[in-house]
């Protein structure tokens, strides 16, 4: 509820934190594979747990956190590791592509309906766009898009007719019913939860504060989120191309190969 507040930015920055290392430790796990095998099986796995993360739990803002992980560029570009999945994992492989990847897309876009088990609502549009500033939504602040503005954002903001603003409007009119469902909410999350009980030790690997230390050290989590973010994606094209290494540019034909024109020197 706070989230969605105008005092809850502390809040929205946490939950934008939270995103982020949960996405690039989803791309974290499948890049440091040894083959396209074993990447292959990881991304199985996760896809496994972006299901049940969505189905079982209901837990939209898990889901779309995993997903982003899986459709970043230097996951999307392991072409041979797609391959194997599908020769091996067929099942999972068209639930990613039929049915994640479009339900990632409606939500992003505010056109799919939540379902009625839903424990945490789908967060991240809505909390990007409450820490937006009005330079940035009058487009008059030239610093880039975040990553996640990118995937989340702008698929709709540059190709509706209205520029957005039905979509826009959806988001705030959600945002503005996540607390009449609080209660809704917590209900959905006891039933699933029921009489579960979670080890420390474990429940540690999913703090926010973990994923900051695991991915960064205790040193590099002091950094700015943006360099932070940035030079870890940068980082994580490097293991990509190490992965399966782009393939070199198409020799020249005969014809293409520069020849002068007959009578000028060179």
């Amino acid at each position: 509820e706070m989230a969605a507040l105008p005092m809850g930015s502390q809040i929205r920055m946490d939950l934008i934190e939270r995103t982020q290392c949960l996405k690039l430790l989803v791309a974290v796990t499948i890049l440091t594979c040894a083959t396209e095998g074993d990447r292959a099986e990881t991304l199985n796995k996760w896809i496994q747990v972006a299901i049940d993360t969505k189905t079982a739990l209901g837990n939209l803002f898990g889901f779309a956190s995993i997903m982003l992980g899986l459709c970043m560029p230097q996951i999307q570009r392991l072409t041979v590791t797609w391959h194997v999945l599908r020769q091996k994992f067929t099942d999972s492989a068209f639930n990613f592509e039929a049915k994640l990847r479009p339900t990632l897309k409606s939500m992003n876009e505010c056109t799919n309906p939540q379902a009625p088990n839903t424990t945490i609502p789908h967060l991240l549009p809505c909390v990007l766009l409450q820490e937006r500033s009005i330079e940035e939504i009058m487009g008059q602040n030239s610093k880039p898009l975040s990553s996640l503005e990118v995937s989340c954002l702008s698929s709709w903001e540059s190709s509706t007719s209205d520029f957005g603003l039905g979509t826009l409007f959806a988001h705030l009119e959600a945002s503005r019913k996540f607390g009449e469902s609080l209660a809704s909410l917590r209900r959905n999350a006891e039933i699933v939860l029921g009489d579960s009980k979670v080890d420390d030790l474990l429940l540690d690997m999913f703090r926010t504060e973990f994923h900051l230390k695991f991915l960064w050290g205790s040193r590099g989590a002091c950094v700015s989120a943006a360099d932070r973010h940035s030079k870890f994606e940068q980082v994580l094209t490097v293991m990509s191309e190490k992965c399966e290494p782009p393939e070199p540019p198409a020799p020249l034909q005969p014809s293409q190969a520069y020849s002068p024109a007959i009578g000028t020197s060179v």
